[in-house]
């Protein structure tokens, strides 16, 4: 089934491909993972205003003196998926606990917590957009201005990957000091997911033919998706579309698929949303971080378009050499099947940078 294949093929950006892989992952050290924290921990629930969402954070800081700056976490997810938990998992790693680490280790105070739906915080996923994930993280700054244990000064977001587009939305709904972006960039939603596919592909050295006929698919899907004037009729002709190429297709399975990849609340809403329009509108300072060898958000495409739109003098934009969607190290660009396979989990190198950035203002 080539239709069911090309809706599959997104699942990879989140998840291990085989029990093998799974088990090979697993074995593999994780150096940087946290074994003691010396700094205060303090467990946190709020209530988001907007919609009343439970939401379940963690909140790290020094033992002495007062941080110098507070960073909020915001977390990117696979299409369909379930949103992460505080720590972001991602194929053994715990990035965000990592992240949490050694920032805090530095000086910082770092909020990091379960996205709606997930762990202890409550909500539905599976309906949920990035404007309600995007009020989440707003939800924390609003607490944290309120409510942090220490003498606040400013106040930002740290956005990985989609992470990066939630940033921008949650600081028109509060006061934000400054935005740091991962991984993140801004092309369109559809120009990324032809993209992402055919370098994956290309790297993990799928057939040509089937690549094309993927992206034939895909580029069907997308005309739907922005085309259809609702939700529900984007859905109910992805599934006529589906069943019309391959008649055999169980129905049920289909609509499963659907629910989890490009038929999810989440797809619609992203390819409708104009991310640019938040973007511009923060005139804060923002740093932009990418990897050279990152598949999945290209910096050649993505670093001058974000650049163009800067304003702020003390924003900046650069590129680190041999670095990955997770900034890691690789000499070759594999994409996420490599993630799990290496020790580090994000080199410190790339903190350090936004340490000294942090520092300029």
């Amino acid at each position: 089934m080539k239709t069911i294949i090309a809706i599959f093929i997104f699942g990879i950006f989140a998840s291990c491909t085989s029990i093998k892989e799974f088990i090979e992952v697993a074995a593999v050290p994780r150096p940087q993972h946290p074994k003691k924290k010396a700094y205060n921990i303090k467990k946190v629930k709020l209530t988001n205003p907007w919609d009343s969402t439970k939401i379940a954070g963690e909140l790290t800081y020094p033992k002495a003196g007062t941080p110098s700056k507070t960073i909020v976490l915001v977390s990117g997810h696979s299409m369909g998926d379930p949103p992460a938990k505080k720590n972001c998992d991602v194929i053994g790693h715990k990035y965000f606990l990592v992240l949490s680490d050694l920032l805090t280790k530095k000086g910082y105070a770092v909020f990091r917590f379960d996205n709606r739906g997930v762990g202890r915080s409550s909500g539905n996923w599976k309906i949920s957009t990035d404007e309600d994930y995007a009020s989440d993280a707003a939800t924390a700054v609003r607490w944290l201005r309120e409510n942090a244990p220490y003498k606040i000064t400013q106040v930002g977001f740290l956005g990985h990957s989609q992470g990066g587009f939630k940033a921008p939305m949650a600081a028109r709904m509060v006061k934000t000091d400054f935005i740091i972006r991962l991984g993140s960039g801004f092309s369109e939603i559809d120009e990324t997911l032809v993209r992402q596919s055919r370098e994956m592909n290309d790297a993990t050295g799928i057939d040509s033919n089937i690549t094309k006929e993927q992206m034939r698919v895909l580029a069907d899907y997308l005309k739907i998706i922005k085309t259809a004037p609702t939700y529900e009729q984007s859905r109910q002709q992805l599934l006529e579309y589906i069943l019309k190429e391959e008649p055999k297709a169980p129905k049920k399975l289909v609509q499963k698929v659907l629910d989890r990849s490009i038929g999810s609340h989440w797809m619609y809403h992203s390819t409708h949303y104009d991310y640019d329009s938040d973007y511009k509108a923060f005139k804060g300072p923002v740093l932009e971080l990418f990897g050279e060898n990152d598949l999945l958000v290209s910096a050649k495409v993505n670093a001058p378009k974000v650049k163009a739109l800067l304003s702020n003098p003390k924003s900046k934009v650069h590129t680190f050499k041999n670095l990955n969607h997770m900034f890691q190290y690789t000499e070759k660009a594999l994409g996420p099947e490599e993630y799990g396979m290496i020790k580090t989990t994000i080199e410190e190198s790339v903190v350090d940078y936004i340490d000294d950035w942090l520092k300029t203002f």
